[in-house]
């Protein structure tokens, strides 16, 4: 996650600065270690040939009012710095399907990212940061995208490049 400024914003823990290539402009941003990686492990640790599959199971039902997902699977970066985190289920049970599970899966990377974005919120009180790009395989399918951009809080615009 980016966001872009006029003048260097301020050093925050678990926040990185960039100077623009064009120059003139200065990027906030918070990196995520392996939200995609994490995903596709679990894609692949629950069977799903593919991701329209995993899609149509993780969002044929409402979301699991219990099950959650860390997707800290090799450490997090933004905001957290800590290499030794891990992730894994919590409150799974018997009675939970493989379709819950990715579903889970999908939050806790959605939320991962909003702990991401509110630490460059908090850094960038100025600009409420409302409304975000995304590109790359979380920009296909709409109910994905619905619901990082609650998630997040923001409205989302897909850009055309799905890899």
């Amino acid at each position: 996650m980016v966001v872009l400024a006029d003048v260097l914003p301020p050093a925050r823990h678990g926040l990185h600065r960039y100077r623009t290539a064009a120059g003139g402009g200065y990027y906030t941003m918070a990196a995520m270690q392996n939200v995609g990686l994490a995903l596709e492990a679990v894609r692949g640790w629950l069977g799903y040939p593919g991701w329209p599959d995993a899609y149509d199971d993780a969002f044929a039902r409402p979301a699991s009012e219990r099950l959650c997902f860390l997707p800290y699977l090799t450490g997090e970066r933004s905001p957290w710095m800590n290499p030794d985190a891990r992730g894994g289920w919590l409150g799974l049970g018997l009675g939970d399907t493989r379709g819950a599970m990715m579903r889970a899966a999908f939050e806790g990377v959605a939320f991962a990212l909003r702990a991401g974005l509110d630490a460059i919120r908090d850094a960038n009180r100025a600009d409420p940061v409302t409304t975000l790009r995304l590109a790359g395989g979380g920009s296909v399918d709409p109910r994905w995208r619905q619901l990082l951009a609650d998630a997040l809080g923001a409205s989302l615009d897909a850009v055309d490049c799905p890899n």
